[in-house]
């Protein structure tokens, strides 16, 4: 048996081995050597890292093996900044970048297009920051936005226009959505508001905000406008619209069309996308055949009801 190449053999497998383990998996140099359009797929893992996107890769793709098992985390700068145009962050954590922003969004101009999607942003200052962006294309959706407390906003939107924000939790932070200088055309539909301590929608800007459409816990409307900050608080500041819809009622008793004899209940049933509904109005017809309306505010849950007398 020849002692020197079983010596070889064996030193080339521990060479191999060495070098596998010596060479951790590292974003941004994934990024370093990415091309524009690449997909950077990141496996399960944490990663303490301050990661850099430049302008340079349009289209990049960075895409996590799992959103709870895939964390990006560090306590200083900021998770990810991203430079470059319709790039894609999905399927993962960034967290703990309390003096900086987990996702930071900065155009010098000419970014149209971007997707967060499936993203949990949890404890830094901001959660997802975006600069500057004028866009064609631009959602952030799926994810959630919780517990970002130290600049203090969950979502920061400044100088961007046409974003549109949809199918999140965004819970915990001190500001959910802090919306700030020239920002327009903005949509927030089908979100999971609550426990941010101090709006849920801020709205610094002159222009109006449409967030219709989602979820902020069963309240009323007199409490969601509690937990907004626009017009109606500075007569200089861009609208919120958070109920574009009437309340859908419909007649529990009696039948329409039907004739009251005597003391009769008229019996409604009004439902709302919030909760609570400012008023139901009862139309009938009297004797004389005039149409006449009649008033009930209500508070909470119907059925409504009120008694009509044929004598009155």
């Amino acid at each position: 048996m020849d002692r020197r190449r079983i010596f070889c053999g064996l030193l080339g497998l521990f060479f191999v081995f060495s070098a596998g383990v010596a060479r951790a998996y590292n974003i941004q140099d994934e990024i370093n050597a990415a091309s524009p359009g690449a997909t950077i797929n990141i496996p399960d893992g944490t990663y303490n890292e301050s990661v850099d996107v430049p302008d340079t890769l349009p289209g990049l793709i960075i895409l996590g093996q799992s959103r709870d098992g895939t964390i990006v985390t560090n306590t200083s700068g900021s998770g990810f900044v991203i430079a470059a145009d319709n790039v894609t962050i999905k399927n993962l954590t960034v967290k703990g970048y309390t003096t900086g922003r987990g996702i930071d969004f900065l155009s010098g101009g000419s970014m149209t297009k971007g997707l967060v999607d499936n993203v949990k942003a949890d404890d830094n200052g901001d959660g997802i920051a975006i600069f500057g962006v004028t866009a064609t294309d631009f959602k952030i959706q799926n994810s959630q936005i919780i517990n970002n407390v130290y600049s203090p906003s969950g979502i920061d939107i400044s100088d961007s226009s046409n974003i549109q924000i949809t199918n999140n939790q965004i819970t915990g932070n001190s500001i959910g959505v802090d919306l700030k200088g020239t920002t327009s055309n903005i949509t927030l539909s089908s979100n999971t508001f609550g426990s941010n301590s101090e709006k849920d929608i801020y709205n610094d800007t002159p222009n109006s905000v449409t967030a219709t459409g989602n979820n902020w816990g069963g309240v009323s409307y007199a409490t969601v406008q509690g937990r907004i900050f626009d017009r109606t608080d500075d007569a200089s500041l861009g609208l919120i619209t958070v109920d574009s819809s009437a309340p859908i009622a419909s007649w529990t008793s009696p039948a329409t069309n039907y004739t009251i004899s005597g003391t009769e209940d008229l019996i409604v049933t009004a439902t709302d996308d919030l909760a609570g509904v400012a008023n139901v109005k009862f139309q009938y017809k009297q004797n004389n055949g005039s149409d006449t309306f009649h008033d009930l505010a209500t508070i909470g849950s119907g059925p409504y009801q009120t008694a009509w007398n044929t004598a009155g």
